[in-house]
């Protein structure tokens, strides 16, 4: 949707990210975190870049107070989340639509997605960039193949599952590292199992 209309992705990505930490800043806030997903990493789509510019937003900020960012993947039971669209699927009877069988994404619960970030609070320094240890990313088919399967039927049998090619900006794979950039990842040390690196941002 925001690949249609990148003004609207622009007002409410970048000017919303803008209005919040102005009024942060208002309200006296000292700490501040931005929570951006992988999508800032990678800048193949509009939503990508504004998030991009929310993070450069949020590191350059000149002010009394501290912010940081956040990168993680998909929240499971989020409202972009595909699990809630799957389950709908399989109740209307199929099919399940995927968009390319090779796709994967990084999944947490909004539980571990909450609690990682306000542990950043413990360690944040300002100006930097947190990257959530997300595990292994999963396939998306696998993932909507267990949810037919817990509900008693049979994938490919009982419940179709139809691919229907990507759509605009949006990729296969996930990206939390920017492979064309030296971030020279240090570790933070053993943080829940959560926070996994510390990246230093050089450059835009």
């Amino acid at each position: 949707m925001l690949e249609m209309y990148p003004a609207q992705a622009v007002i409410t990505n970048v000017v919303g990210t803008y209005n919040t930490i102005r009024c942060a800043e208002a309200a006296g806030s000292r700490p501040s975190s931005s929570s951006r997903r992988d999508k800032a990493v990678a800048r193949h789509s509009v939503m990508g870049c504004t998030k991009r510019l929310c993070e450069q937003m949020i590191l350059g900020r000149q002010s009394e107070m501290t912010c940081w960012a956040v990168r993680f993947g998909n929240v499971v039971g989020s409202r972009g989340s595909v699990v809630p669209l799957f389950e709908r699927q399989i109740e209307q009877g199929g099919p399940v639509t995927i968009t390319h069988p090779e796709m994967t994404r990084y999944m947490m619960t909004i539980r571990e997605a909450v609690s990682l970030v306000i542990k950043t609070l413990t360690v944040a320094k300002a100006g930097h960039v947190y990257m959530l240890d997300m595990g292994e990313p999963m396939k998306i088919v696998s993932l909507a193949e267990a949810l037919v399967r817990a509900r008693g039927l049979r994938p490919g049998a009982d419940i179709d599952i139809v691919y229907t090619g990507l759509r605009p900006g949006e990729r296969l794979h996930e990206e939390l590292l920017d492979p064309t950039k030296d971030l020279g990842p240090q570790s933070t040390g053993d943080h829940g199992g959560g926070l996994a690196k510390q990246l230093q941002p050089r450059g835009p």
